[in-house]
Formats: structure tokens, C-alpha cells, sequence
């Protein structure tokens, strides 16, 4: 039992001390296309110019965003009518 214990703690000290290779760093290791289009667009998410995280998509964050502000206004408006109602009752 020992024995296995034993075994097993050195295989994971082995699998820790293992170098980390990553596609970049050999150049005979072909990058997947799917892979090359993630790094384009954590690249466009990297920049900085000024634009918040949750409009950097461009249109579409826009109409998600403001729809989403819409309705909160809706359903705030909503629920105070609502409470307004039950306190005049």
C-alpha cells in the first residue's frame, strides 16, 4: 500500500515538473484555424481604446445592451405601478 502511495506521488511530481509546450512555440506544430480565429479575437479584446468589455463586439453588444436597459426600465417601472397599486388599495 505504501509502495503505491509511493508510486503515485512520484508520478505526479513528474507530470508537474514536465515543461509546458504551447502550439506557438514549434514551428512545425500546425495551429488549428479555429485556434488562429480565438487569438485574433482575444487580440481585438486586448486593446485599449476605450471602449467597455460589453460593447467591444460592436452592433450587436450595442442592441443587447440597450435592449437589456430597456426592459429593466420596463419591468422597474412595472413593479412600482404595481406597488403603488397594492398601497392604495
Amino acid at each position: 500500500m505504501f509502495n503505491r502511495i509511493l508510486a503515485v506521488r512520484q508520478i505526479v511530481r513528474n507530470i508537474h515538473k514536465t515543461p509546458i509546450r504551447f502550439a506557438g512555440d514549434d514551428p512545425d506544430f500546425p495551429v488549428p484555424k479555429r485556434i488562429r480565429k480565438l487569438k485574433r479575437t482575444q487580440r481585438k479584446f486586448q486593446v485599449e481604446d476605450c471602449v467597455p468589455i460589453y460593447l467591444k463586439a460592436g452592433f450587436r453588444d450595442k442592441l443587447l445592451y440597450n435592449g437589456t436597459l430597456v426592459l429593466l426600465l420596463i419591468s422597474t417601472g412595472m413593479s412600482i405601478d404595481t406597488l403603488y397599486q397594492l398601497m392604495t388599495k
